[in-house]
């Protein structure tokens, strides 16, 4: 008899332990779980500010979405996915000209003093002598993707020109110099 109780007994502890298992396994399963929507999260994340700066990393991108994304998720992009009546059209980036303009953005901030802090973007497009729309494009992406800081200031102690030459956002605020961050 001592046999068939010790048997019982360890059968239960048996069943106890293949329990905890699997309950242990499902927890694991749910944090990896958590972890890869994390992952994904986060490389999401990484590809929307590198399109924002690399407008050829964006094109494809925005082609990769159109040719991947199932019919039920388009929602989720609706400035890609509009009503054909919107007649959306793709241009073809030119990553050389953006790269090179955001190359030749930071090499100008670097000679007018990046290490000061503060540079005056009057003085920026100035030496770069580009378009207004070329400089502000590039000055908003980099914005855009939180690699500059954008400051006010008095701009009394500006000229006109410089006034003009600096920087005014789409809501009218003016903006005469930028910081980088990090």
């Amino acid at each position: 008899m001592a046999d068939t109780t010790r048997l019982r007994r360890l059968d239960n502890q048996m069943a106890t332990l293949r329990q905890q298992m699997a309950d242990e396994k499902k927890r694991i399963r749910q944090q990896e779980k958590k972890e890869d929507e994390r992952r994904k999260f986060l490389a999401g994340s990484i590809c929307l500010q590198h399109a924002a700066i690399n407008l050829d990393f964006k094109a494809k991108l925005e082609n990769l979405l159109l040719e991947h994304v199932p019919e039920g998720d388009k929602y989720l992009w609706p400035e890609l996915f509009k009503p054909e009546e919107e007649g959306r059209e793709i241009e073809p980036a030119n990553d050389n000209r953006i790269g090179a303009d955001a190359q030749a953005f930071r090499e100008a901030c670097d000679e007018l003093g990046a290490d000061e802090g503060f540079i005056s973007l009057y003085r920026i497009r100035e030496k770069l002598g580009w378009t207004r729309e070329r400089f502000d494009d590039i000055l908003e992406q980099f914005n855009t993707a939180y690699k500059i800081e954008l400051h006010g200031g008095d701009p009394s102690q500006l000229t006109p020109e410089e006034i003009e030459n600096s920087y005014r956002d789409k809501d009218g605020q003016q903006f005469i110099a930028i910081s980088w961050r990090g």
